[in-house]
């Protein structure tokens, strides 16, 4: 199928630099987070840059294929690291705490004892607080511990001061007395009011993210809310729970949605600082840098600053892919004998066609029209029609086709025929202008339009 033809062309070496540009985006993002979690150690940080300067190794040696087939695998390895390492994080700090309820599990057992041998004597200690506390002194994880501890301090805060108490049991009061700051009535009902319940975890947990990956001024208000539920009376616990539940995983759900859009905000200001020196760059640059850099807000912002990040950038790379092929494909027509001058490139980038004619094929010529990334191909003739001429010289065009798709494919440019007529199937298209006289009215008219 040699006769008109329409093509699309992709650049193998703007297709790598793109998928360079999200992955110093990414790199970035794993570098810098790893570091805040504490959990990047010498030795992975210098084998991740040991692989990343390989990659860009590939673009200096023009291997793009490798590149564009390596650098997606890249950027997906970088990313469940940082998940990983973010899960690792909120882990142990799960089990620091952990660790201290255990702690405090043993102070309480403690308390329980102190409280046992400072009551037992006492006749206003009813019999049913001392079995309970007992119990808890002795370890029995059956025991509601947050009842009878509670019903303990009470007892204890009503007799401290009663004349008649033994050095012995004075002794207790003041040693129990002395931990009350870190251990009161409040402290006990937030640390184990509802320890029984699986909700209690997943909070836990959604706390510990929130503090790690948002901040803890985030977490602070629910740790509030977490304790107030902790402090409520038990008829009112439930709803509560469920309430800030609801809450928390909402915000939670908001604060990774509007992280994704942060990265992707941080990946098109960075790529956007290459086109630094276009006549609209500063403006658009200096816009998305402050949202991207202004932390959390609702994401209707930033979500439409990504948009017109993405657009712009989009625009940007066609113009240079665009100019880019150009430059390749007249000077490739060239060196099959198509004739080129001066002025050319920007009567195509301006009119969107161009014709070029060949001392070798007198009469005729090849028309070239489109944006260079979508391309349509055909014979012209400039004389009168002669079909059998007409043939001999699309039959040429078809010869010389196939050599320009590996000419410049050799460039790194992929020549995709999306569409193709066979030879003679449409006459060939008549032109009754030089290629120079159609350039200068074509360029006087859109002059025209503008006002100029």
């Amino acid at each position: 199928m040699s006769g008109p033809k329409v093509v699309r062309i992709v650049t193998a070496e703007e297709i790598a630099q793109a998928h360079l540009r999200r992955l110093d985006a990414a790199f970035e993002r794993w570098k810098a987070q790893a570091s805040v979690l504490g959990n990047l150690d010498d030795a992975a940080y210098t084998a991740q840059i040991e692989r990343h300067e390989r990659l860009h190794g590939l673009f200096d040696t023009k291997k793009f294929d490798e590149l564009s087939r390596k650098v997606p695998a890249e950027i997906e390895f970088l990313s469940r690291d940082l998940a990983e390492r973010e899960e690792r994080a909120i882990q142990r700090r799960m089990e620091e705490r952990a660790a201290l309820n255990r702690k405090e599990d043993r102070r309480y057992r403690e308390h329980a004892i102190a409280l046992f041998e400072a009551l037992r004597e006492r006749p206003e200690t009813d019999v049913e607080t001392l079995r309970h506390l007992e119990a808890l002194a002795s370890g029995d994880a059956h025991v509601d511990s947050r009842t009878w501890l509670a019903r303990g301090f009470a007892l204890l805060s009503a007799i401290a001061g009663t004349p008649g108490l033994s050095e012995t049991q004075r002794a207790l009061a003041a040693r129990l007395a002395s931990g009350m700051e870190l251990f009161t009535l409040d402290a006990w009902r937030m640390d184990s009011g509802m320890s029984g319940d699986p909700r209690m975890e997943a909070i836990e947990r959604q706390l510990t993210e929130l503090e790690l990956l948002h901040g803890e001024d985030v977490a602070s208000p629910f740790r509030q809310q977490w304790r107030a539920v902790l402090e409520a009376q038990a008829d009112r616990q439930d709803p509560l729970l469920d309430t800030l539940a609801l809450e928390l995983g909402r915000t939670l759900r908001a604060r990774r949605h509007w992280r994704e859009l942060s990265g992707r905000l941080r990946e098109l200001v960075q790529e956007m600082n290459l086109y630094r020196a276009h006549e609209n760059a500063p403006e658009l640059l200096a816009r998305a840098t402050a949202i991207e850099a202004g932390g959390y807000r609702e994401t209707a912002e930033i979500s439409a600053s990504i948009q017109e990040c993405e657009a712009w950038v989009d625009a940007r790379r066609k113009e240079e892919a665009s100019q880019a092929c150009r430059e390749s494909m007249l000077s490739e027509l060239a060196s099959l004998g198509y004739e080129v001058h001066d002025g050319m490139m920007t009567a195509w980038a301006s009119t969107g066609r161009v014709v070029l004619k060949k001392t070798a094929t007198p009469g005729y010529g090849l028309e070239i029209g489109g944006k260079a990334d979508r391309l349509q191909f055909r014979v012209v003739s400039f004389d009168r029609r002669n079909k059998a001429r007409d043939l001999d010289v699309e039959t040429i065009w078809c010869s010389e086709f196939s050599g320009l798709k590996e000419r410049l494919r050799s460039q790194g440019y992929l020549v995709e025929v999306e569409r193709a007529l066979e030879v003679g199937a449409v006459p060939v298209k008549m032109l009754t202008e030089t290629h120079d006289e159609s350039h200068r009215r074509e360029s006087v008219r859109k002059l025209r339009d503008q006002g100029v």
